[in-house]
């Protein structure tokens, strides 16, 4: 494997390690990123870039997916260049040579602090709000109750807003979701009104919108 450490055709955060987890090589961004020099990250230097509160998360999950030959994937903290630690989505997967012969794996890192930040507000301003999730695509409906549900909502789901509810009564209705390229794209959102509907707790439909938009479809995730 080429060292990515000088392959500026590599436009993410890449890496590669050894069998014994030590680090093998690493993209500029990476480097750019942490700044690392090559040098002080290579070997088991990668690791002091890691906050330590995840550190040994990190490492368990490492040895586990190298053990087991199998693809992981983590979230932790990694230290930005100016000391502020991001959040980061971290993927990696075995690599063999062409006779089949393990030589360790290789990844890469997204930053989603952006992501972890939305998530937060999110659970700020949906915890116990009853939503509806309302789309004729089953698909996009349950993906969008899993982004509601982490954020402590009660969430119920329809295909069709007409569906009986019971006794049941939302906070908020999403609807019209719709799916772009893999990611949610969210089309319409309101308070729910009408005859005795009030809302248990205030919720600013443009400011959910935003959060909700920003916890489904991440950039650069």
């Amino acid at each position: 494997m080429r060292d990515l450490a000088f392959d500026e055709q590599v436009p993410v955060m890449a890496w590669s390690a050894r069998p014994d987890m030590s680090c093998e090589s690493l993209s500029r961004q990476w480097l750019a990123f942490t700044g690392y020099s090559a040098a002080q990250a290579l070997g088991d230097g990668w690791s002091r870039a890691v906050h330590p509160e995840d550190l040994g998360r990190w490492l368990d999950t490492c040895v586990r997916a190298f053990d087991s030959r199998q693809p992981f994937e983590i979230e932790y903290r990694l230290r930005r260049r100016d000391g502020e630690f991001r959040w980061v989505l971290d993927r990696g997967v075995p690599r063999y040579s062409g006779d089949g012969q393990f030589l360790g794996y290789a990844g890469i890192c997204i930053d989603i602090d952006e992501r972890k930040r939305a998530e937060r507000e999110l659970r700020t301003i949906l915890a116990g709000v009853r939503v509806l999730v309302v789309d004729g695509d089953a698909r996009s409906r349950e993906r969008m109750a899993r982004v509601l549900d982490v954020a402590g909502a009660e969430t119920r789901t329809a295909a069709r807003s007409a569906e009986p509810l019971g006794a049941w009564r939302p906070d908020v209705v999403i609807s019209d979701i719709g799916l772009r390229g893999g990611a949610l794209l969210v089309k319409a959102l309101r308070a729910s009104v009408g005859a005795g509907a009030r809302l248990r707790r205030p919720v600013e439909p443009l400011a959910l919108l935003a959060t909700v938009a920003r916890v489904a479809h991440p950039a650069g995730a």
